[in-house]
């Protein structure tokens, strides 16, 4: 039960240090694509919306899949939305995968809340 408690801090942990970058990087990536500070923190409206559509929707996929097949997919999308933001040659493409990483670390959030909750009950 400890090792579980910690899984879940880790996750927390996790999830505000993705959310902390949203307030450090845009001027780099401002710079990167040579747009305006302010397009880039209209993508990462992106980054909100992908997270909160992922919790809103993660109750049917906890119904439909394990645990572990949950935070496998999780970690595929933030994986995949990381590469892909790293990797983006325009803001629109940086947008899409910066949404997809948001799809992740929403499963991740709600995931971890799951956890809590089952083990407390």
């Amino acid at each position: 039960m400890k090792r579980t408690t910690y899984t879940a801090y880790l996750m927390f942990l996790f999830i505000g240090y993705i959310f902390t970058i949203a307030g450090v990087i845009p001027q780099d990536i401002a710079a990167t694509f040579a747009i305006k500070d302010s397009d880039v923190v209209f993508a990462f409206t992106f980054f909100i919306v992908g997270t909160t559509t992922a919790i809103f929707f993660n109750g049917f996929l906890l119904d439909k899949l394990t645990p572990k097949k949950e935070s496998i997919v999780s970690a595929i999308l933030i994986f995949t939305g990381m590469i892909g933001m790293v990797s983006a040659p325009s803001i629109y493409l940086f947008t899409i995968f910066l949404t997809i990483n948001g799809l992740g670390v929403g499963l991740l959030v709600s995931f971890g809340n799951y956890i809590i909750i089952n083990m407390y009950e």
